[in-house]
């Protein structure tokens, strides 16, 4: 297949404007199947992660048609333009189907997720079959079987890593599906060098086989006036600073360390700089639960949970702090989506995050409330070094682009075709 780009770069362009984009005169004959099980609102990083490039690949030239499965069932060209567009519209997410509001439920239930993901299998190689398509991007880590050359995404490695971060439930099903996914795949897209090296130590990955695809900030993602920001304010009854953590309560996120990293501030830090929570209910969350029950009683702590998407770049951006220590990422979007708004980050040292954030960012050591401690402290007091990053943190988000992640992701499928 000739090859193409799917992005050219031109003066007022945005990089993750659909605009960018040029092709060449060839005939579009690339079919491509997919799973966008991912893309059921509240959308994850990996919903993000996958409509962002899947939007792009389905304007590039030479594909010609692109099938998916959602949720059991398959959808034409037409149906993943439809999917792509509900996922982030307004109510969405409290207008998901019984199946996505079940999902929290069947996971409780013994071999409840290896027998759907057995039925999702047969249904998927059953069309694949039928269908004959050239390539297949699995874009959420289990690939399933194909009658055709197929790329899988691996975010990061932490259930063969740090199992404890997870469920066990998830854990006995991803170390299997995980290792034979790997092994099956053609390609192996990834998101960051970090992942890129832990796919060869834990699971012997030659580098050939690995192609680097990250995430990047979305468009909405970039400093608010102060006008849009004291809006945005008032309407979620927010103070005029506040240190922002984003993030699904569970372990892995590492909240619970945190809180008692903020527990520790002087009471009148901790009275000008209230902590804002954003971020669905997880797992093994109940003494979090009540640790976020205290400090909301004193008024130190501001529980918002879910918050829609369109609000989310703002409320970003009105933060003077984002605090995202989570103990192991495959990338850490919401560091990259701060730097976009001109918001310091406090995170995590020894991790994926440095890669992403390089100098522009506080670091604590993730596993220490005294260096979490320390470290928010400084950032808090530091004001020239929060105004510096503001400044930076624009420049270092742009690295990442949507556009050259999409010609990228592209081109390793037009490899196997």
């Amino acid at each position: 297949m000739i090859r193409e780009h799917l992005c050219g770069h031109h003066p007022g362009a945005g990089c993750g404007s659909l605009a960018d984009y040029y092709v060449l005169m060839i005939e579009p004959s690339m079919k491509l199947l997919t799973d966008l099980d991912c893309l059921a609102p509240p959308l994850t990083g990996i919903g993000h992660y996958t409509r962002e490039l899947t939007q792009r690949l389905m304007h590039a030239h030479s594909v010609h048609e692109v099938r998916a499965m959602f949720h059991g069932r398959f959808v034409d060209t037409a149906g993943v333009e439809t999917l792509l567009n509900h996922a982030l519209m307004p109510g969405a997410a409290a207008s998901a189907g019984l199946l996505t509001r079940l999902k929290p439920l069947v996971r409780e239930l013994p071999m409840a997720r290896w027998a759907w993901q057995r039925v999702k299998a047969q249904r998927f190689a059953a069309v694949s079959r039928q269908w004959q398509p050239d390539v297949y991007w699995e874009p959420n880590f289990i690939l399933k079987p194909a009658a055709c050359p197929a790329a899988v995404t691996i975010y990061d490695l932490s259930p063969l890593a740090l199992p404890e971060l997870h469920p066990a439930s998830r854990i006995a099903l991803l170390k299997q599906s995980l290792i034979s996914s790997v092994a099956r795949a053609d390609r192996v897209v990834t998101i960051s060098r970090f992942t890129a090296q832990a796919l060869e130590t834990h699971l012997g990955v030659a580098s050939e086989k690995v192609r680097l695809v990250p995430p990047a900030a979305g468009a909405d993602f970039h400093p608010y006036s102060e006008h849009e920001q004291a809006a945005l304010r008032e309407r979620y009854e927010l103070p005029a600073r506040f240190i922002l953590s984003v993030g699904t309560l569970e372990p892995r996120k590492n909240l619970s360390r945190l809180l008692s990293a903020y527990e520790r501030l002087p009471d009148a830090l901790r009275a000008d700089w209230p902590l804002v929570c954003v971020g669905a209910k997880g797992w093994n969350d109940a003494a979090l639960s009540a640790d976020i029950e205290r400090l909301s009683a004193r008024g130190e702590l501001i529980r918002l949970g879910y918050v829609p998407q369109q609000d989310l770049p703002c409320l970003t951006a009105a933060a003077g702090l984002m605090a995202y220590l989570s103990i192991y990422e495959g990338f850490g979007m919401p560091v990259v989506e701060a730097m976009a708004c001109g918001t310091p980050v406090l995170t995590s040292q020894g991790t994926v995050m440095e890669e992403v954030a390089e100098q522009c960012a506080f670091y604590a050591d993730p596993l220490s409330v005294e260096s979490i401690h320390a470290a928010l402290e400084s950032a808090l007091h530091d004001v020239s070094a929060r105004e510096r990053f503001t400044l930076e943190g624009p420049a270092m988000a742009a690295k990442y682009c949507w556009a050259d992640s999409a010609q990228v992701l592209h081109d390793t499928l037009a490899e196997l075709t």
